[in-house]
């Protein structure tokens, strides 16, 4: 160790003692200085540390930082994992947090470990409730022993007073820049004063809410029930959280690139931190809002679980856990896409004249790179400069720029209206909304491009489910003869049939990994296993909120918020129930048929109240914000009136729904006519290729369980094909067959079923592929199109000259 870090080591030991006058009747069995690393910050600071029976404690002078419980816990020399040799870890079981503390020596290491495995307790009972506060006396009322309730509160308490002086820390760090006046007035600061002032409101939010848990820890438990009430009054302030995390992005960026660029900032802020006396520095205490939602999650979750319902309380509690945790799942998907916004940001200020909003959630960069491109009104090519990203083609051009990394904004081509056309020697040929766009690149990069648009259209077109549009699902849906997604359906029934009885059903969060194996599998496009055995109650309305929160625009159109509000506002049920039907009419027909839907089904989970504690307001306040979003977010009145939308439309359902209801049922007996009409229309032709398929011994690949069939086979060999999920190339035995083309790992597997198989009637086949000796081909049935090249220049011949007589032969 340094000089230095010993002599402070050993003028601290005098500091020690008077802290150890202080900590209450309890013996201390060991104190003294040590290294501790940061949770977040993930640097050593000195910390005082002092070790009671069950506890340990860690403070800055004399304020406490923190204190591990010392229950079940395992305490080890950590050395390698921290390549610190005198370093060693506390493990705490149940939780997913490593406490790791540094000593001057070895003997001073294991003095440690030794000690803190005494102070353990083994056993399953709860301990004692940590002693927190200025004066570290042992809580004297018994009522609070064994209680989780209170250890939680405790706990809470204690960050909150952290948290509090990092939020009065940030707003130091504002006073000092304005009065520096180097920051705030440079280019692309709005972001970064829009989050001061957001922590301003913070600051004010979390004063008021202390003292009411201060409050709470004092008067246990007469005013336990109190915290319901705070956080319910709390929660429009709280919504503030959510336009923090959308402009912490942009204000993270510029800060960076101000430190980056500007010497004098840099120093500044190195010398505020210094002066602060603070473990992070500004950067990192503006992170420190987007996980602080969380924390209250882990109390009120505590307060629902352990207060019998029959408390006048109770409801207060599920209220404020269900909008908390709304709040956090909204929080935690905006962080998710954090580093990809930050990458959309940068390029959002590089545009110019662009009419729409670039940054959104979900939005990410997949390319960008020159090119010329010739639009359906124009009779050559311009030269433009392209943004790819995984939902939208950006077409943009530096003519009449002559700024450096500055591009004018020409056209858009959202994925979900495009369609693909080949790569030929005159350029990429896509179609969007029945427009032809030819799109030439440079010869090295032409065949990345055509990659890249083909993965970005076929997941946009036919496979994502979450945070699209609704416009390319019903066109989907409209395709297979449906109003109403399959799998939303399968959720929706399972609920029915087996759930609604479950207590804190729809307020209760699903586990994160389920949440997220599940959303892959169905923005994959791969059949999902939903069962009562596989999908339990909060896994089934978990997937259900999040389709609908993530949803770019809601299912009740923004521009109609208005004409509910004064719907809302009318007394008499005749006119209400009128100027909601007004609404109804105004909005486009599937959104109709699904927010039919979806209030058909609410309202029955509100009919099971009784069981579920879940009321219709209850359910109106998880659902509402999904299904209409108010024109401002923070307005408390304006939150309100999105719940009393959807709590009057359960409440007048027979009166506003019953028809549309049955305009969508005759509208499914139609299609389903029309289906059974087209089926036996097309009847004798299906028999003749049925009768065709006989003779060549080929039944359709739907049918075949095995590929043990004695057909003739037209040409085999090894291919290499990329594959559709993992996007990798691998080399497969083909076999085509008359209007078959299937394919196995080898051909020893020839008598087992195919790793995969295309039926080629219908087909569109392509000499062009992305690899050299590539070709592709097109499954019209599954929108797939299946990459596939050949070895050599003879091979690629016949394969082409075959499949091409093949789907030629079957058409035919």
């Amino acid at each position: 160790l340094e000089p230095e870090l010993q002599k402070a080591r050993k003028s601290s030991f005098a500091r020690c003692r008077n802290v150890s006058e202080n900590l209450g009747a309890q013996e201390v069995v060991r104190q003294g200085l040590l290294l501790k690393k940061a949770g977040q910050g993930r640097h050593w600071q000195n910390r005082m540390v002092v070790l009671k029976p069950r506890y340990l404690y860690y403070l800055d002078e004399k304020i406490l930082k923190g204190f591990v419980v010392l229950q079940n816990c395992s305490t080890f020399p950590a050395g390698r994992t921290e390549k610190k040799p005198l370093c060693f870890q506390i493990d705490q079981q149940g939780s997913t947090r490593s406490f790791k503390f540094e000593a001057k020596d070895q003997r001073e290491l294991e003095q440690w470990v030794e000690a803190i495995e005494e102070c353990t307790l083994l056993e399953e009972t709860i301990p004692e409730v940590a002693p927190l506060g200025g004066s570290f006396a042992e809580p004297s009322n018994p009522n609070t022993l064994g209680d989780s309730r209170y250890e939680e509160l405790m706990s809470v308490y204690t960050t909150e007073k952290i948290y509090l002086s990092n939020l009065e820390g940030i707003k130091s760090y504002r006073f000092n820049i304005q009065r520096e006046n180097i920051l705030f007035n440079q280019e692309g600061g709005e972001a970064l004063t829009k989050l001061f002032g957001f922590i301003d409101d913070f600051f004010k939010l979390h004063a008021q809410l202390l003292p009411k848990i201060e409050l709470a820890t004092k008067d246990w438990p007469t005013n336990a029930f109190s915290i319901g009430r705070a956080f319910i009054t709390a929660l429009p302030t709280f919504q503030k959280y959510i336009a923090y995390a959308k402009e912490y992005s942009a204000a993270r960026i510029f800060l960076t690139k101000s430190i980056d660029t500007n010497p004098n900032i840099k120093k500044l802020l190195e010398s505020l931190q210094r002066k602060n006396s603070s473990e992070y520095d500004l950067t990192g205490l503006l992170s420190l809002p987007l996980n602080r939602v969380d924390r209250y999650c882990l109390l009120l979750q505590q307060y629902c679980d352990h207060t019998p319902s029959s408390e006048a309380e109770y409801e207060n509690f599920t209220i404020s856990l269900t909008s908390m945790t709304e709040l956090s799942e909204t929080l935690e998907g905006l962080i998710s896409f954090e580093k990809s916004a930050s990458e959309v940001y940068k390029v959002s200020k590089t545009i110019v004249n662009y009419p729409g909003e670039l940054c959104k959630p979900g939005r990410s960069l997949l390319l960008s790179m020159g090119a010329g491109v010739l639009r359906p009104d124009e009779k050559s090519l311009a030269e433009c400069y392209l943004f790819i990203f995984n939902d939208v083609l950006l077409v943009t051009t530096k003519k009449q720029l002559h700024i450096r990394d500055q591009y004018r904004f020409v056209d858009e081509l959202w994925f979900y209206k495009c369609v693909l056309g080949e790569s030929r020697a005159d350029g990429i040929h896509l179609s969007h909304d029945g427009r032809s766009y030819l799109i030439k690149p440079s010869q090295m990069e032409t065949a990345r491009l055509h990659l890249g648009l083909a993965d970005a259209i076929e997941d946009v077109g036919r496979k994502r489910q979450f945070g699209v549009p609704l416009g390319p699902i019903f066109e989907e849906l409209e395709k297979a003869n449906r109003d109403i997604p399959e799998w939303l359906e399968i959720a929706v029934g399972l609920v029915v049939s087996h759930y609604l009885k479950v207590e804190g059903i729809f307020r209760i969060s699903a586990r994160a990994e389920m949440l997220k194996k599940y959303r892959g599998e169905l923005d994959q496009g791969k059949p999902v296993d939903m069962t009562k055995q596989t999908v339990d109650a909060h896994l089934a309305c978990g997937l259900i909120k999040l389709w609908f929160r993530e949803m770019p625009q809601k299912v009740i159109p923004d521009v109609l918020y208005n004409d509910l509000h004064g719907a809302v506002e009318m007394n008499e049920k005749a006119q209400k129930i009128a100027a909601y039907k007004t609404c109804l009419t105004k909005m486009p027909k599937f959104n109709l048929f699904l927010l039919q839907y979806v209030v058909s089904f609410v309202r029955v989970v509100g009919c099971y109240s009784e069981w579920s504690k879940m009321s219709k307001h209850n359910i109106a306040i998880v659902f509402g914000p999904n299904l209409l979003e108010s024109p401002n977010p923070l307005d408390p009145g304006a939150l309100q009136v999105v719940y009393k939308v959807l709590e009057e439309m359960m409440e007048y359902y027979d009166d506003l729904f019953l028809d549309v209801e049955k305009e969508r049922m005759n509208r499914k007996r139609s299609k389903m006519q029309l289906v059974q009409e087209e089926l036996e229309k097309n009847a004798a032709a299906r028999e003749q290729m049925e009768q065709k398929q006989r003779e060549f011994g080929v039944e359709e690949p739907g049918r075949v369980q095995s590929a043990n069939f004695t057909s003739q086979v037209l040409k085999q060999g090894y291919l290499t094909k990329k594959g559709e999920v993992r996007r990798n190339w691998s080399t497969r035995w083909f076999v085509l067959k008359y209007n078959w083309l299937g394919y196995y790992k080898g051909p020893e597997d020839m008598n087992d079923v195919p790793k995969g198989s295309i039926v080629l009637r219908g087909c569109v086949f392509s000499p062009t592929g992305q690899r050299a000796f590539g070709f592709s081909l097109h499954d019209p049935r599954s929108n797939r199109t299946y990459q596939i090249c050949a070895k050599n220049p003879q091979e690629y011949q016949e394969w082409c000259e075959a499949i091409q007589a093949a789907i030629k032969d079957v058409t035919a």
